[in-house]
């Protein structure tokens, strides 16, 4: 078997950063995952596949998503560029597959999402929807003068808000886009391209929402 750890795959590397746009730190990390995988398979075939990705998923289910989303990328480069079609298992169920957002992002995603906090505190109102189709592009450079960043609409190019410092750190640490812009706000584990999905952020925000009610 070749040693795909010694392979840099420079079409794959030129497309995910003129197609996406991707910078070069994360491209070397969507390789590294890729390496990682065809080192860990005996034929690059269905069967070979899912069995890897089905055990990489019942030990660690943040790797699976990392990997899942660089082989996914990969067969996408394959089909489109090569004209060649690899395997490319599906996906978790959703209801399966989303692990649960840390606690501070919680916290976070209940100003995005309720009008009004339990102490009286205001939020935005935002939908499941609007939530996942909000990506770090939206969201502008941060100046020192500000305590937050403007962040766009992505269903009105016109409107703006202005999210709390706070609120960003809190959301960047997690998302870590590390300057794929294309990354969503809260993507469904760090650095994943795919966001966070419609029922867990529902799940999320009533738990809790029903936490500060509580305390």
């Amino acid at each position: 078997m070749p040693r795909y750890s010694k392979m840099k795959f420079p079409d794959y590397r030129d497309w995910l950063e003129f197609t996406y746009g991707l910078e070069t730190r994360t491209v070397n990390v969507y390789l590294c995952w890729l390496r990682r995988i065809l080192e860990s398979i005996e034929a690059i075939d269905h069967d070979n596949l899912q069995a890897y990705f089905d055990q990489v998923y019942l030990t660690n289910k943040q790797k699976y998503y990392q990997h899942k989303a660089a082989w996914s990328r990969f067969a996408q480069w394959s089909l489109e560029i090569k004209s060649v079609a690899i395997p490319n298992p599906k996906g978790r169920d959703e209801e399966d597959r989303h692990p649960p957002l840390p606690e501070e992002v919680s916290s976070v995603l209940c100003f995005l999402m309720g009008k009004r906090l339990p102490d009286g505190r205001k939020g935005f109102g935002l939908s499941p929807e609007h939530i996942r189709q909000t990506k770090w592009k939206h969201v502008e450079v941060a100046f020192p003068s500000v305590r937050g960043r403007q962040v766009h609409d992505p269903f009105d190019k016109g409107r703006t808000r202005v999210f709390p410092k706070e609120w960003i750190e809190v959301l960047e640490k997690f998302a870590d886009p590390q300057g794929d812009k294309e990354v969503p706000l809260i993507p469904l584990s760090p650095g994943s391209l795919t966001p966070y999905p419609s029922k867990g952020l529902k799940r999320a925000y009533k738990k809790q929402r029903q936490y500060l009610s509580q305390s």
